[in-house]
C-alpha cells in the first residue's frame, strides 16, 4: 500500500508536468490534530480520553488549472502530529491514599497526499475539497507517572515506538479555503478528517471501538515557478 501511495502520487506529479499554467511551489506551517473515540455499546463508567496537540508539515504543491474557476492542486506533505493526554486515578486500599497522575504524549510521522478540487471565487479568495490519503512512516510515545503513596510521591518517565497494533494507511477528507495575496504567496486553512481508523482492529468481544483522527492545518505557501 505504501509503495502505491507513493507511485500514484509520482504518476500524478508527473502527468501535470506536461500542463500548461501550472503553478509548483514549496508550503509549510502548523497543525492542531485530536483524537475522537467511541465505543459500541458505551458502558456506563466510559469517559473519552481527550488527547489534542500542535504540529507541523511541510511539502511541495502543484496547481493544475482546469479553466478559469477550477483547478486541482496537488500536496506531498511530511507532517508530524503530536497528541497529548493526561489522566488521573485515586483509590483508597485500607486507609491508604492511591494517586496516579499519568502523562502521555504521541508524536506520528505521516506522508501525506492531499488532492484537491479547486474552484476561484475570486483572485484573492479560492476554495477546496478533496480526498487525503496517508502513511504512517513512525510513531513514537513518552510518558511520565506520578504516583502518590500515603503521602510519598515517586516518579517514573520513558519513551518507546508505539506503532504495534497501528493502522499504517490513512484516507480521509478535506476541505478549506487559500487567500492568494499575490501570484507566488497565499496562506491556506484546510480542516481534515480521517474515515480509516487509527489502530488496526476495532473489534473485541462483541464491542467495536472507533478512533479517529482530526484537524487543522494552517499553511503559508509559496510558487517557484508559473507557467
Amino acid at each position: 500500500m505504501k509503495n502505491l501511495l507513493f507511485a500514484c502520487f509520482a504518476l500524478a506529479l508527473t502527468t501535470t508536468s506536461f500542463a500548461q499554467d501550472l503553478k509548483i511551489g514549496v508550503l509549510g506551517g502548523g497543525n492542531l490534530f485530536s483524537l475522537t473515540q467511541a465505543i459500541d455499546p458505551e458502558p456506563d463508567d466510559f469517559e473519552a480520553v481527550d488527547a489534542l496537540g500542535f504540529g507541523y508539515q511541510a511539502g511541495l504543491f502543484v496547481d493544475v488549472p482546469l479553466n478559469d474557476r477550477f483547478e486541482l492542486h496537488l500536496e506531498g506533505l511530511y507532517q508530524v502530529r503530536s497528541l497529548s493526554s493526561e489522566t488521573e486515578t485515586q483509590s483508597t486500599i485500607l486507609g491508604v491514599d492511591f494517586l496516579t497522575k499519568l502523562n502521555t504524549t504521541n508524536t506520528d510521522a505521516f506522508f501525506q497526499a492531499p488532492i484537491l478540487a479547486g474552484f476561484k471565487v475570486n483572485d484573492m479568495l479560492t476554495l477546496r475539497v478533496g480526498p487525503s490519503f496517508g502513511i504512517l512512516l513512525s510513531s513514537n510515545q513518552s510518558y511520565e507517572t506520578e504516583t502518590t503513596i500515603g503521602g510519598v510521591t515517586t516518579t517514573d518517565s520513558g519513551e518507546e515506538e508505539s506503532t504495534d497494533g497501528r493502522n499504517a494507511f490513512e484516507a480521509g477528507l478535506c476541505f478549506g479555503g487559500q487567500i492568494n495575496f499575490s501570484d507566488n504567496l497565499s496562506l491556506g486553512l484546510t480542516y481534515s478528517r480521517a474515515f480509516t481508523d487509527f489502530f488496526e482492529e476495532t473489534s473485541f468481544e462483541g464491542t467495536d471501538f472507533s478512533t479517529k483522527y482530526g484537524g487543522v492545518q494552517l499553511n503559508l505557501l509559496f510558487a517557484l515557478s508559473s507557467n
